[in-house]
């Protein structure tokens, strides 16, 4: 069987990288072309009527030329209708030892002769220059065996219209020290860029029909010299950017041909060095390519760009389709890996080079084939040669097979040597598989025991690797996978040995282009089973897309949106057919927009990634005419879902971003009036995020510079937004972009990156680490409303007041307030405050920033050390966590709510200090343990309930405190005495139809116990305590014995305290901490606990708290009422009998 290599075309139709044809051969797809390939050719052994098949050329080409290249004695033979001897010796029309030209069927024909060119046998041509009149048939005659290179090219087909633009891409293996042909370029095509880009020291070089060394340095050329150089040659202008390449990188060149070509031209490489080039060719320009070159759609239409789009997408599917057609042919499809192995999940920048090939109905990979340089590569999460030695999974052993065969270039029945590496522990079963299958094949191990692996693998036909290798070796492993795809070698590897991962794995998986999941099949538990490779899910979601653009053409899309309902706190339309699959495609979208953004690739300055460039230009365009707001009812559904692609296709790591004309509420559009500037900012970093007090400009190109070198990891990032702010669903409530925060963008020391925001916004910086110094130097930025200290006093005021931003920033020690504008500016002018950002600043760092963490048991700047709180602690040896992070607010409109809680948190609302709803959503982060059957608000407003106090302690004034049901709570709990079942009586008539309110009093009225037996001074800290204790159980459950006195739980074994309900664990918490015996207390309020907690308080010898409850008006418990100050009020008998006072 005859060995040939794929197919490198320049300037046809497809650059088909997924190749499905197990031979290449005379390929004449395109309306023009040029292409090469390496045939085998054998000897002919005294017979000379054997010859080697060579390809097929059709009827009606035109301009063809063929050159056959070998340093053996190989003869062309060329046959026509009927076997005509065209080209033969010595039966041929043409047989001449030198060149000559005859008419067959009234076309010339020119042939080099069999003595070659310049006397070089081996080396010869055929010419066409009219139309072929016939199908012809082209044959090697080898009197030695060896190998030739085929070139060939044509300027045109019958009935074909050229296409008048395009590009293509491919992997040329160079040679050191040698000339390789990269291709040949027709003549008539217009404009033409070849690229060249190489880490090796490579020279391009340019040949004229007749051999004229146009570009070259050695035979010396036209152009020859080390920078970039023009000429015009034969009415093209040509330029090359000189031998040191491009900005001086040797390796990188170019060749542009301004012009029609006027003949064919070919171009080759020298090689100082062996390497491999990519090579990027593009010729013509229309709409499409245009935008694809420029990264701009200011020239383009819509239906033009969608068109071109989804044109891709099909093409795409295409290629891929065939491949799963020759795989599995129109067969069922059943794998069942098992739970102890891995899943594939191919990166998504590499779509067309890595495809799932067995696909989990589930929706996870099973496996993938790809292409990497010039090798074709197949990943496997589990050993299905394992498999089919213990009959099973045997449906796909057919299948498995035709994989090899398109690994390895076809013919499986020939002698092939395998370097198997890595597999210790399927090893028997993949050597016994291989010998019954393919008793011809050789088996060369290459391990530990062989660890020269590049050595090992030379001259072998497959590498079949694993992942059971020493981690040490995971760099030489690496390299010599490398190079064997720079030398074409296929690679198959198999993950063995369970899910677990380890270097060799991952360092293989990132050479290869792909990712495993985390855990594999554990508890995914995913297998293929399909009635044919058509049913079976397209991995990548491609398919998705696809019909969401189809559908978007056609205007398709009408949705019952009366089914939408709320889900939780949020509107869903999940239950809307459609709806689901529409959102499906947009998270594939973003998926495989955001992993190119966030790993900082500026796709319009690649030659690579056509399709995601179409995606992204698309959302560009139909970024142009979103109107906001938007209903889902009113709102045509067509323009509804184009936008919503818009803000899924959204990129910021580029040079052309347009500006979205309607940003809605979140911003204007027009800074015309803003010039930028350039600014370095030096801070010191602070987990997770801060303000950079810098505003990036929509449409404008920043570029951003680090200039530090300290031991952290800095992430730039534009607006602190949620993305769940945006309310697609809600009525009228579509008012803005959805991402408007972008990627996060890791900057290292002494690096420059450039992003471009279509919406623009506060610039934030994230950083890994605390207290560290870091300078960075932002270029083309505004500078918005910010205060971080005195110093930005008038400037924030002027920048307020002229209303030249949406958005305002003040940024304290610990709390950052992101905030629309309007908000701001009524947040300032609270007279509490005193009408200033300075004034506000101060309360944020007393009040928002210091007292919730006081209360909350922790340490840090900004945080007061209140000694009955840390002392308290420190005596029983409980550690006080520290609290070193910063942490945010977006005052703009809420992710849930009417406020939203996280890190930001968001909410409808201006800030205020020490307004309920901020700290309640603060108190989100920081709220512990509650009783059961207790919601989760009845824990995070304490929080509030205690900043509000400090505030009435400091100032004197009315803190706006929440309402508490004291009276009633009181009322219920006295109507329960002489009741048999106090628990029962009170589960019913209190605590099953509670009010928040009666709950948070369950704890206030236990604190106010501990403050008026003066175990504290301040009620509340006995919370704190509670909060330090139950972070510290977690610590104390590592050494059990030894501190489980330390914390209160003396007599619990650690396996009852693994197992302790809340109830329990809270009743001796309490008591323990306020050192007050608390158990006829939660008794009166019907609080059930066990008798093992019961029996634990006991031991700890505490006064007991009194039967009693406090009088107060709602609000007194957080200022001074008639019946006390703060939680020192006055108390009232629980005997049955006593009235509340008022």
């Amino acid at each position: 069987m005859m060995k040939k290599h794929m197919i490198k075309h320049l300037f046809i139709w497809n650059v088909v990288l997924l190749m499905t044809q197990s031979y290449a051969d005379l390929n004449f797809d395109g309306c023009s072309g040029s292409g090469t390939f390496e045939q085998q050719i054998e000897s002919y052994n005294g017979d000379y009527n054997k010859s080697v098949y060579v390809g097929e050329i059709p009827k009606g080409i035109q301009g063809l030329h063929i050159n056959l290249i070998s340093d053996k004695d190989v003869d062309i033979r060329l046959y026509g209708d009927n076997n005509d001897k065209i080209v033969h010796w010595p039966y041929g029309i043409l047989s001449f030892p030198r060149e000559e030209s005859k008419a067959y069927k009234n076309v010339t024909i020119t042939y080099s002769g069999f003595n070659g060119v310049g006397g070089k046998k081996g080396n010869e041509y055929i010419t066409i220059a009219k139309t072929t009149p016939t199908k012809m048939r082209m044959e090697a005659f080898g009197y030695e065996a060896g190998y030739a290179t085929v070139n060939y090219s044509w300027t045109g087909k019958e009935g074909c219209s050229p296409k008048k633009a395009g590009t293509g891409d491919f992997t040329q293996n160079i040679k050191a020290k040698e000339t390789s042909l990269v291709g040949t370029i027709p003549p008539h095509i217009k404009d033409v860029t070849i690229q060249l880009t190489s880490d090796k020291d490579l020279d391009i070089q340019l040949y004229g029909a007749d051999g004229t060394a146009i570009v070259s340095w050695e035979p010396k050329g036209l152009l020859f010299d080390s920078a970039k150089q023009e000429i015009d040659y034969h009415g093209m202008h040509i330029e090359w950017s000189g031998y040191y390449g491009v900005n001086g990188q040797k390796g990188n060149e170019y060749i542009k041909i301004t012009g029609t070509t006027s003949e064919m031209l070919v171009m080759k490489v020298y090689g100082y060095e062996a390497g491999s080039a990519e090579v990027h060719y593009s010729w013509g320009k229309d709409a499409v390519e245009n935008a694809l070159t420029s990264g701009s759609v200011k020239t383009i239409n819509e239906e033009t760009l969608l068109a071109a789009t989804i044109k891709e997408l099909e093409d795409l599917k295409t290629i891929k389709s065939s491949l799963l057609k020759t795989i599995y042919k129109n067969e069922t499809i059943q794998y069942d890996p098992g739970r102890r192995t891995q899943l594939i999940e191919p990166l998504v920048e590499n779509l067309y080079n890595i495809y799932p090939i067995l696909q989990g109905n589930k929706g996870y990979a099973l496996a993938a084939l790809g292409v990497k340089r010039n090798s074709r590569f197949a990943v496997f999460g589990s050993t299905p040669l394992w498999y089919f030695e213990h009959n099973r999974n045997m449906r796909f052993e057919p299948q498995f097979k035709r994989i090899l065969f398109w690994l390895m270039h076809g013919d499986l029945i020939k002698k092939r040597t395998i370097g198997l590496s890595f597999l210790d522990s399927n090893k028997k079963e993949i050597k016994a598989w291989i010998e019954k299958n393919y008793p011809k094949w050789s088996i060369k191990e290459c391990d530990s025991h062989n660890p020269d692996f590049t050595t090992c693998y030379n001259n072998v036909d497959l590498i079949l690797t694993g992942r059971e290798a020493d981690n040490k070796n995971v760099q030489s492993i690496v390299e010599a996978l490398q190079k064997a795809t720079t030398s074409g070698i296929p690679i198959l590897y198999f993950h063995t040995n369970t899910e677990q991962l380890n270097k060799i794995s991952a360092h293989i998986a990132n050479e290869l282009g792909f990712t495993f999941v985390y855990l594999g099949n554990y508890w995914k538990r995913d297998k293929a089973d399909w009635n044919n490779y058509e049913s079976m899910k397209d991995g990548i979601g491609l398919d998705l897309i696809e019909t969401l653009l189809k559908n978007i053409q056609k205007k398709s899309y009408s949705f019952d949106w009366e089914k939408c309902a709320k889900k939780g706190i949020r509107m869903s339309c999940a239950q809307v057919p459609g709806v689901p699959k529409f959102e499906a495609a947009l998270r594939n979208l973003k998926h495989i927009l955001g992993s190119l953004d966030r790993k900082k690739i500026d796709i319009f300055s690649s030659s690579k990634y056509r399709l995601q460039k179409l995606l992204i230009l698309l959302g560009d365009k139909f970024r142009e005419s979103v109107t906001y707001p938007m209903d889902k009812i009113k709102t045509d559904d067509t323009e509804f879902i184009k936008s919503f692609y818009a803000d899924n296709a959204v990129y910021n790591y580029r040079k052309i971003n347009p500006t979205q004309p309607d940003m809605g509420n979140f911003s204007r559009s027009d800074f015309s009036n803003i010039t930028p500037i350039t600014k370095t900012i030096q801070m010191t970093s602070r987990i997770h995020f801060c303000a950079a007090g810098l505003y990036a400009l929509p449409g404008k190109t920043m570029k951003i510079t680090r200039n530090d070198h300290s031991d952290l990891t800095v992430k730039v990032f534009i607006n602190s937004l949620r993305s769940t702010a945006t309310h697609e669903y809600a009525t009228n409530s579509y008012n803005r972009p959805k991402y408007l925060q972008t990627e996060h963008y890791v900057i290292e020391p002494g690096e420059s990156i450039m992003l471009t925001s279509a919406y623009g916004g506060p610039i934030q910086l994230e950083f890994s680490k605390n207290d560290l110094a870091v300078n960075i130097k932002f270029e083309q930025v505004g500078e918005h409303p910010y205060w971080e200290s005195t110093a930005d006093n008038d400037s924030f005021k002027k920048k307020l007041e002229a209303n030249e931003y949406d958005w305002a920033e003040i940024a304290t020690a610990g709390f950052t307030i992101h905030s629309k504008i309007d908000k701001m500016k009524e947040s300032i002018s609270d007279p509490k405050w005193g009408g200033t950002a300075e004034g506000l600043a101060k309360a944020v760092v007393q009040y928002t920033s210091n007292y919730p963490h006081v209360l909350s048991g922790v340490k840090g700047k900004g945080v007061d050390v209140v000694p009955e709180i840390h002392d308290w602690a420190e005596e029983r040896g409980i550690t006080i966590a520290t609290i070193d992070l910063m942490k945010h607010m977006n005052a703009d409109q809420a992710t849930c709510g009417y406020g939203c809680s996280g890190n930001p948190y968001d909410a409808y609302w201006e800030f205020g200090p020490i307004r309920h709803g901020d700290i309640h959503e603060m108190g989100h982060s920081m709220q512990m343990m509650r009783f059961d059957g207790f919601p989760n608000h009845a824990a995070t407003n304490t929080f509030s309930y205690y900043t509000k106090s400090r505030y009435f302690e400091n100032t004197g004034e009315d803190p706006d405190c929440q309402g508490l049901p004291f009276k009633t709570f009181f009322q219920k709990v006295q109507s329960a005495v002489g009741k048999s079942d106090v628990t029962a009586y009170l589960k019913t008539h209190l605590w099953d139809k509670a009010s928040l309110g009666d709950r948070y009093l369950l704890k206030i009225e236990a604190m106010m116990h501990a403050q008026k037996l003066g175990k504290v001074k301040n009620g509340w800290h006995v919370l704190a305590r509670v909060h330090m204790l139950q972070r510290e159980m977690r610590r104390a459950k590592k050494d059990w014995e030894t501190r489980k006195t330390a914390v209160g739980f003396s007599t619990y074994s650690l396996n009852e305290i693994n197992k302790i309900g809340h109830n329990d664990w809270l009743v001796v918490a309490y008591s323990y901490v306020a050192q007050v015996d608390f158990r006829d207390y939660f008794d009166m309020v019907g609080i059930p606990y066990s008798k093992k907690a019961r029996e634990q308080i006991a031991t700890f010898g505490f006064e007991k708290a009194l039967k009693t409850l406090f009088v107060s008006t709602n609000t007194g418990y957080c200022k001074e009422d008639k019946y006390g100050r703060l939680l020192d009020k006055s108390t009232l008998p629980i005997d049955g009998t006593t009235s509340f006072t008022y």
